[in-house]
């Protein structure tokens, strides 16, 4: 018995079963290359696919426009001031100012966010995140110029920063990884980019640019990270491999429509095609809709049918599309515009889902771009002199509150009551719930004082009153759980 326990035990090894190797897991290579050094194996040619899959995958294309519509939107992200006074009360004065600065700064017409004067600050935003979400990383340079602002911004290619330029550190120089260089702390210092490209893609010189004239947007998802990889890397094989699916899916199937066929020759015939018109001896190889033809003597057609496409098609499809949204990070119900047998609480379910994640990408987006460039621009715009604003009160006025765009409620009236009671059980404040729609709570009071003056003005009595915790001739039923 003891032989037997002995035995067992010896043949159980100690450690991790993920880290075991054997023939179930041969072809799982996992080599000890640090991060950057894959990223920079990898870099341009993920950059090229993912920039291929842009211009011509429709999946990828909704992708990015589902980007566009969450994370910005009608508006956009807009600017709302909250500078207050010594004593705690709002400086309206300083707030308009900055505020109407910042629109007139972002207009498409007269505005001078971008050095080529071809985006507002919307467009330009729309833009920086296309560039984010497509290479992985997006670069702005910082431009000083004479403009009422003195201040305006410069997209750059990402491809132009030098990734074969790596030089290790020393004693005598900072480390330079893919372009970007970067001291002991590994903090980034300067950024290399290759200049006088031709129409090759070959550099004849490279350009040192400082850190504190870049803005370089990537997520760091490993440490020492130094260069951003495109957001859409794990489904980009997906994505390819389910277009190429569905282009041989439709092309097989436009043959199957065809209804071709082929002559076949009788059994001890010499091959020779023969027709009761001496002056043809061609056979007539092509078809058309409604076309038809004599058979030549003593030879039959016989039919090719492909049975495309086939009946697995769509839950293949289906498959596929799932693990792609599941790269994307998105619901895959609204990416592959699939509502079948989708009841209300699981859409319900998956909306809710969706939309904290892109809540996520929009606080990323203000904290890494938005803040920082309202900061330089604010720098700017008071060293300009056209305002009484002193730079000396930089710190006061650099009160910036970024409104990114928000939703419907998923079912209204339930989410209005919702939030109704939780005000009335003081787990809530009505300006949680105002900012939780997108929209600024004292913009909302104004505009209740501006209203209550037009009635006054017209001679209607404005009455203020809460609303009744009864709701009259109000079903308040849930909605159904039907299947669409």
């Amino acid at each position: 018995m003891k032989n037997i326990f002995s035995r067992l035990f010896k043949s159980k090894s100690r450690g991790f079963d993920a880290a075991k190797i054997d023939r179930t897991t041969s072809d799982w290579i996992v080599s000890p290359i640090k991060t950057n050094d894959d990223i920079r194996n990898s870099l341009e040619t993920l950059r090229m696919r993912s920039r291929d899959l842009a211009k011509n995958n429709s999946d990828y294309r909704k992708w990015l426009g589902m980007r566009k519509k969450n994370i910005f939107g009608e508006n956009g992200i807009q600017l709302r001031m909250k500078i207050r006074n010594p004593d705690g009360s709002q400086d309206k004065a300083a707030n308009g100012i900055i505020e109407n600065e910042w629109k007139k700064w972002g207009k498409f017409y007269g505005g001078a966010v971008s050095v080529d004067g071809l985006h507002s600050w919307k467009s330009f935003c729309e833009l920086v995140d296309r560039t984010f979400a497509i290479d992985g990383e997006v670069i702005i340079r910082k431009i000083y110029n004479q403009s009422r602002w003195l201040y305006s911004l410069q997209l750059i290619d990402t491809a132009l920063l030098d990734v074969g330029y790596n030089v290790q550190r020393s004693a005598y120089q900072n480390e330079i990884v893919m372009g970007v260089e970067r001291d002991q702390w590994d903090k980034v210092v300067a950024y290399h980019f290759l200049q006088d490209v031709d129409a090759w893609g070959t550099a004849t010189s490279r350009i040192r640019i400082p850190a504190s004239e870049i803005y370089h947007l990537f997520r760091v998802e490993f440490v020492g990270q130094a260069r951003g990889f495109p957001m859409a890397s794990a489904a980009i094989l997906d994505l390819n491999m389910s277009a190429g699916y569905r282009e041989a899916e439709l092309i097989a199937a436009r043959v199957a429509a065809c209804q071709m066929g082929v002559w076949e020759r009788p059994a001890n015939s010499s091959g020779k095609i023969s027709f009761d018109d001496k002056s043809t001896d061609i056979a007539l190889m092509d078809m058309e809709p409604g076309k038809f033809t004599i058979a030549p003597k003593g030879w039959t057609m016989k039919s090719v049918n492909p049975t495309h496409p086939g009946q697995n098609l769509p839950a293949f499809l289906k498959t596929i599309m799932r693990s792609v949204a599941s790269g994307l990070d998105v619901a895959y119900n609204d990416f592959a515009n699939d509502l079948e047998g989708v009841n209300f609480s699981s859409l319900r379910a998956g909306t809710l889902s969706e939309r904290d994640g892109w809540k996520m990408d929009q606080v990323f987006f203000i904290e890494h771009f938005c803040e920082p460039v309202f900061s330089d621009w604010l720098s700017q715009f008071l060293l300009s002199g056209n305002s009484y604003l002193p730079l000396a009160k930089f710190d006061k006025f650099f009160q910036p509150v970024f409104m990114a765009r928000r939703w419907d409620w998923v079912d209204p009236l339930k989410d209005i009551k919702a939030h109704r009671e939780a005000i009335d059980m003081r787990i809530a404040a009505p300006q949680e719930v105002i900012e939780a729609a997108g929209r600024d709570p004292e913009e909302i009071v104004e505009m209740i004082q501006e209203w209550n003056a037009l009635l006054t003005a017209a001679g209607i009595t404005a009455v203020d009153r809460l609303v009744n915790d009864k709701e009259e001739n109000i079903e308040d039923a849930e909605p159904e759980d039907n299947e669409n």
